[in-house]
């Protein structure tokens, strides 16, 4: 069992990169995006960390599913190349938060969307729902990361 809650969520855009493939493999795009955030200075306004995901993996196959990796960043900040800035819209969303590493995450989805949406009666809106990673996997241990994982809702 997780805990989720119904809140009314405000928009924001982030600094994203390009995902395309499975969703188990945004690891390395966030690596990547770690990686330029520092050498392009893009790093010293980096927020929470952000992912995307556009695409639904039960219609779409793997190979053509796309995501976006980032960081929220203000949006005065110019974003250097490759980086592009991704709107999320805000509104009435689903959040579950999780506690611990990231291999429960697939985990805490399915609960999300398989048990919680259809025990409340809720349905996923049309915005892409996505992830918000509140602290550090290189300045905290697993067991302490903290996830949300936030599906817009419908009405």
């Amino acid at each position: 069992m997780h805990d989720v809650a119904i809140r009314d969520v405000a928009g924001f855009t982030f600094a994203g990169l390009a995902h395309r493939g499975s969703y188990a493999g945004i690891g390395a795009t966030f690596g990547r995006m770690a990686a330029l955030m520092q050498e392009t200075g893009l790093g010293r306004h980096a927020r929470e960390g952000v992912g995307v995901y556009h695409d639904s993996p039960a219609v779409v196959p793997a190979a053509d599913l796309r995501a976006h990796a980032g960081c929220i960043v203000d949006a005065d900040v110019p974003l250097p190349a490759p980086f592009e800035r991704v709107a999320v819209p805000g509104g009435r969303t689903a959040v579950l938060t999780l506690r611990g590493p990231y291999d429960a995450i697939p985990g805490a989805w399915d609960y999300l969307y398989a048990t919680w949406l259809p025990a409340q009666g809720e349905v996923p809106g049309d915005a892409a729902p996505y992830e918000v990673y509140l602290n550090d996997m290189g300045a905290v241990p697993p067991e302490a990361l903290l996830t949300e994982i936030h599906v817009p809702l419908r009405g």
